[in-house]
C-alpha cells in the first residue's frame, strides 16, 4: 500500500468510525465528540460553519516505509506493516529494499455532535 493511500484510508476510517459511533451512542443517550461552548485556552479549537467550536486533535503517524527497486528498473515506496516482509519472486530479477521510518502528525477536527442534535436527542 502506498503512503498516500494509507493516510487517506486511515483518516477516512477514523471519520467514518466517529460518525458510526455517534449514531450508536444516541441509542444510549450518550454523545461522542460534543461541541465546546467556547474555546478554552488549554484546548485548540476552531469555529465550524454553524459557529460552534470543534476540538482540533492530532493524529500521529509512525510508519515504516519500504523503498524497493528491481533490476528491471521498477521502483516504488510503500508502507510496511509489522510481520510482512519483502520476498523475492521466482525469476532472475534482483530486488533491493530499504526501510525508513517516519513520524508525522496531522491536525483534524473530527465530526462532532452539534448543539442542535443534542437538543433533539433530549426531546
Amino acid at each position: 500500500m502506498e503512503l498516500k493511500d494509507f493516510i487517506t484510508e486511515t483518516l477516512t476510517q477514523m471519520m467514518e468510525g466517529v460518525k458510526n459511533a455517534q449514531e450508536k451512542a444516541k441509542e444510549f443517550g450518550a454523545i461522542i465528540n460534543p461541541p465546546s461552548e467556547y474555546s478554552k485556552e488549554d484546548t485548540i479549537s476552531m469555529r465550524n460553519s454553524i459557529g460552534e467550536y470543534q476540538r482540533i486533535q492530532t493524529v500521529e503517524f509512525d510508519v515504516s516505509l519500504t523503498s524497493t527497486s528491481t533490476s528491471d528498473t521498477k521502483k516504488g515506496i510503500s508502507v510496511a506493516f509489522a510481520g510482512i516482509g519483502v520476498e523475492g519472486g521466482k525469476g532472475n530479477n534482483e530486488q533491493n529494499a530499504i526501510m525508513n521510518r517516519i513520524k508525522f502528525a496531522i491536525p483534524i477536527a473530527l465530526p462532532n455532535t452539534s448543539f442542535k442534535e443534542i437538543e433533539n436527542m433530549r426531546k
